[in-house]
């Protein structure tokens, strides 16, 4: 009975692949290079296969062109991600003609000097200056009621609101709030129009809608000197909704 070799000395894995590689990478390495030059003599002498319509006098170099195009295509590939990503969007252009073309138009017909355009505001912007009783409206209003009690022509501080205050009679307007990126013109009338009876401020409510309307508004409220609503465009239908409680 021949004499056991166990047990076998333990041997890591890695250490056998890596002497293993170390002995069959050589080899390998030349059967692929005597492979290659196998291929480039078989195809210097005309001997590998081409298609029928590639002319006959340039066998050769069939597969080197091939080899060629296809490492072109490949590193047409890899670069079209890269491109797209470099390409920077256009800048958006905001347009504010609208509103600004109908107000001039209708100071020219009022024969009023042109006023100035307005200029875009950011939203965070245009939620600061929807809240009422801002120090600008309260300059405005003050510089307008004082020449009415004392009987005298009001000032015309502003071309917009030159429009909507009565040709004749006391001024109706105290001041004025447009709000153009929301299509909503805010309005605070002054204290001879509270003094009018219902039907003549209903009706002076639907005259300042049509106007604002032909300014470019779609909406048009009225507002206290203390913020709270009196009145809006209606939602549905045509004409202003008039409150006789002010609403907070």
């Amino acid at each position: 009975m021949p004499k056991s070799e166990l047990p076998v000395p333990y041997r890591s894995p890695w250490e056998q692949l890596r002497s293993d590689l170390g002995r069959d990478l050589p080899a390998v390495g030349s059967s692929v290079v005597l492979r290659l030059r196998e291929l480039w003599r078989r195809n210097r002498e005309g001997d590998l296969s081409v298609p029928g319509f590639w002319p006959g006098g340039w066998t050769p170099l069939f597969w080197p062109f091939m080899a060629l195009l296809l490492l072109l295509s490949l590193v047409v590939l890899l670069r079209l991600p890269f491109q797209g990503q470099g390409r920077s969007a256009p800048a958006a252009v905001i347009s504010t003609a609208g509103s600004s073309d109908a107000l001039l138009s209708a100071a020219e017909t009022a024969g009023l000097p042109k006023p100035t355009p307005l200029v875009a505001k950011s939203p965070a912007a245009d939620q600061q200056a929807a809240q009422p009783l801002a120090a600008e409206s309260l300059a405005v209003e003050s510089a307008a009621i004082e020449p009415e009690s004392l009987g005298e022509a009001v000032p015309q501080l502003d071309p917009l609101l030159a429009l909507l205050q009565a040709k004749e009679g006391p001024a109706l307007v105290a001041s004025l709030h447009p709000l153009t990126n929301q299509g909503l013109l805010q309005l605070t009338p002054t204290a001879a129009f509270l003094a009018l009876p219902s039907s003549q401020q209903q009706g002076q409510a639907n005259q300042w809608q049509q106007q604002s309307q032909a300014l470019g508004y779609d909406r048009l409220e009225l507002r206290s000197a203390q913020g709270q609503l009196l009145g809006r465009s209606a939602l549905l239908g045509g004409g202003m909704i008039l409150w006789s409680t002010p609403l907070p």
